[in-house]
């Protein structure tokens, strides 16, 4: 008999949906515009320090737009206003602070960007942020006085630091890296994983001359490092002309792929955020995909769907709230779970129960969010 042939009806809606995933999905729009008067003999922009201090509002589409709206306005002669909020005790004003020179890398603001890091009183969370902005630069002048975060003893912030270290080799921090790996098992163990899972290629390259870190990548390789960091490091050893020991690790990379987990989609616009999500992820027994367009993930979980979401509050273009709404078009809380993840101490999952809920998010979490278990 013939095929039967779809109505039309359903022919449209099949289109309309198709449609539905591949539309744009619309961002949130700035809201500054210039006033200026005079300060101490400086002309200052009133709007733009109203703007500042909407980057401690209660309201979060407010601090959002805020935050966007300084951020687009680049490096200009502002770059004071932010230094001085880097000394503040508002830790979401450091937060956002940080944020908005990680988009607009002012370099004025490096010896302060330094001195915070160097604050003993930090919580892990802000020396986070505070390598993440780093890594943002193109270059620094020396890695050497982020050396010690390598052995923090909060494995994000490593991982951040390690990042951070690769992109600005110096042989000097790298010699100390291989001293301080060859000088105890359990510290030289959490440097190598850290720098394993950041993928750092230049200081892989540099320490593979250490029995020691080959010794213990291998290890952590063979058992809990995550399939993109061994693709990574097969990738360094066939570049360097290691046959033979990128077929040791292929293997090692075939028995782990036979492994069947489920996928979750994280949503950063930060690299950094990605590699910390990607290990803690195949921690809990799961791949993950990354995105840092908004776009991109809608289109891709709208046509193909994870086993959660895992997404910043803030992103690019919008929030993790109003992400969470797009996607609502095309699962319910109930069929997909939707964690955002929060830097904002002012916006946790009880200052934001209403517009969550509305929007459909399950759980709001500090990071780094608590991975759910594998069900």
């Amino acid at each position: 008999g013939s095929e039967k042939q779809p109505t039309v009806e359903k022919t449209i809606a099949a289109e309309k949906k198709q449609n539905q995933r591949t539309r744009p999905i619309q961002p949130v729009k700035s809201i500054h515009k210039t006033k200026l008067f005079e300060k101490n003999g400086v002309l200052e922009d009133s709007n733009l320090l109203s703007l500042y201090e909407q980057l401690k509002s209660k309201t979060i589409d407010t601090r959002f737009k805020a935050l966007n709206s300084i951020a687009e306005m680049g490096e200009t002669d502002h770059s004071h206003i932010i230094c001085e909020n880097l000394k503040s005790d508002n830790h979401d004003l450091k937060i956002n602070s940080l944020r908005f020179i990680s988009k607009t890398i002012p370099e004025k603001c490096l010896p302060d960007i330094y001195a915070l890091l160097n604050d003993g009183r930090l919580d892990p969370e802000i020396k986070f942020t505070v390598l993440e902005t780093l890594y943002s630069f193109p270059a620094l002048d020396s890695a050497a006085v982020i050396i010690d975060r390598i052995e923090d003893p909060v494995m994000y912030v490593r991982v951040a630091a390690a990042k951070v270290m690769n992109k600005n080799p110096t042989s000097f921090v790298y010699a100390e890296i291989k001293d301080r790996i060859e000088s105890g098992k359990t510290r030289g163990e959490n440097i190598v994983h850290a720098i394993i899972d950041s993928k750092a290629e230049n200081l892989i390259n540099f320490l593979m001359v250490s029995d020691t870190f080959s010794y213990i990548a291998s290890n952590y390789l063979s058992g809990t490092a995550s399939d993109s960091c061994l693709k990574k490091y097969i990738e360094i050893l066939t570049k360097r002309g290691l046959k033979s020991t990128a077929k040791k690790f292929e293997n090692m990379l075939m028995e782990k792929k036979s492994e069947i987990r489920p996928y979750a989609a994280v949503i950063s616009s930060s690299t950094v955020v990605q590699d910390v999500y990607g290990k803690l992820l195949f921690d809990k027994g799961y791949n993950h995909k990354a995105y840092k367009s908004c776009q991109d993930a809608f289109e891709a979980i709208s046509s193909s769907k994870p086993s959660f979401v895992l997404c910043d509050l803030f992103l690019n273009k919008m929030t993790g709230i109003d992400f969470a709404r797009e996607i609502r078009e095309f699962y319910n809380p109930q069929d997909l779970y939707f964690i955002i993840s929060s830097r904002q101490k002012d916006f946790t999952g009880k200052t934001l129960e209403k517009e969550c809920r509305d929007a459909g998010v399950n759980a709001v979490m500090e990071f780094p969010a608590t991975i759910p278990e594998i069900n």
